[in-house]
């Protein structure tokens, strides 16, 4: 099984839509990107030793710590989600034996 995690397969073009969402939200300038590629449960949810929601929660949690609890953080993840969503529909998986973790599967 290969993870194509860092774009190398297939260019990830959200990295730039992280910016707009912290510009939109009024978030320090590369907040977002630092909340989910930064802190110590990246590495960890990556290996497998901690689940989505407990991911979700520290990357929340270094948010507010950083950014407040005034509402811009769950808007800002709110749209965050709804971009990575529409992004997962539109991929077009690298090869037809594969499919991707949106359930879509190869041409």
């Amino acid at each position: 099984m290969l993870f194509d995690y860092g774009g190398v397969l297939r260019r990830d073009e959200r990295a730039s839509a992280y910016d707009v969402i912290d510009t939109k939200f009024s978030l320090a300038h590369g907040v977002l990107w630092w909340a989910f590629h930064d802190i110590p449960e990246y590495r960890l949810s990556r290996e497998g030793a901690i689940d989505r929601a407990a991911y979700r929660a520290a990357v929340r949690r270094a948010l507010l710590e950083r950014e407040g609890t005034d509402g811009r953080v769950d808007a800002a993840l709110w749209r965050r989600s709804t971009l990575t969503s529409r992004h997962c529909r539109r991929s077009t998986p690298t090869c037809k034996d594969c499919s991707t973790t949106c359930g879509q599967r190869g041409a």
